[in-house]
């Protein structure tokens, strides 16, 4: 207690009256004491009315439909005839006609992906 007092002392630079004053104030909030500088009920009421926020309305959310590009879907289909010709047996496997095909070549399966960076 007495290092408490000193420290407020040191740190508001007050007198030791006012410093055993703020302490015995200090302790009695936490105790949840009334204060004179609490606010009235109707006050209080006011407070919680302003301070509570409104919850927002979750709108659900519907996927945008996806535009085909057909410009991919074109190359995609140029690259498979030109890998049917390579590929064992003419196995084409075309997994995703604008972006994937997946063939066989001496052995070795291999995965071609067509990308289109936005820039």
């Amino acid at each position: 207690m007495e290092e408490q007092i000193a420290r407020i002392m040191a740190g508001l630079g007050v007198d030791r009256a006012q410093a055993e004053e703020i302490y015995q104030a200090d302790k009695a909030i936490d105790r949840g004491e009334p204060m004179p500088f609490d606010l009235d009920p109707e006050q209080a009421k006011n407070v919680r009315k302003y301070t509570q926020v409104a919850r927002p309305v979750m709108v659900e959310s519907k996927p945008r439909p996806r535009k085909a590009d057909e410009d991919k879907r074109c190359l995609m289909s140029l690259l498979a005839e030109c890998v049917e010709n390579v590929a064992e047996g003419g196995a084409v496997d075309v997994t995703n006609p604008e972006r994937e095909l997946v063939f066989h070549y001496n052995g070795k399966k291999y995965k071609l992906t067509l990308s289109a960076p936005r820039s």
